[in-house]
């Protein structure tokens, strides 16, 4: 019997500014688990990810990032590029982060069928942390 020609590639490790792993990359989506009750933003309501991991898993081929919440079993998707344009840059002690509003990202609540959607929203509001990202300065 033949042998496929297409291999599996294994999830290349995604590590923080502090050099915790914090996610992998597998078939070009960025995976990350976090504790809503720990580590989603409060004010504005928002994921976050620091910017060495966000420049790592695009390298690593992400175009698409999912987070899973532990606490709730729900899941939250964007594309890398929804998530640059949509994002702002915060830094509240654990160095350069990306946030997004909860309102930008695709939400899948545990139980729910999953399908892989990537929002897709009005380019209009662009909040310039793509700029920011593309010029090196985050």
């Amino acid at each position: 019997m033949p042998r496929s020609s297409t291999k599996k590639r294994k999830p290349t490790p995604i590590l923080s500014h502090d050099g915790k792993c914090i996610g992998v990359v597998k078939d070009g989506v960025f995976i990350k688990k976090a504790r809503s009750s720990e580590h989603m933003l409060q004010v504005p309501p928002a994921w976050a990810c620091d910017v060495v991991s966000m420049r790592a898993a695009v390298k690593a081929g992400a175009t698409v990032m999912r987070i899973e919440d532990t606490d709730t079993g729900a899941a939250y998707w964007a594309s890398i590029n929804h998530l640059r344009r949509f994002s702002f840059v915060i830094e509240r002690g654990s160095g350069k982060q990306v946030a997004m509003p909860l309102e930008h990202w695709m939400k899948r609540t545990k139980g729910a069928p999953e399908q892989l959607t990537v929002a897709w929203m009005d380019e209009s509001t662009d909040t310039g942390s793509e700029r920011l990202l593309e010029e090196g300065r985050v």
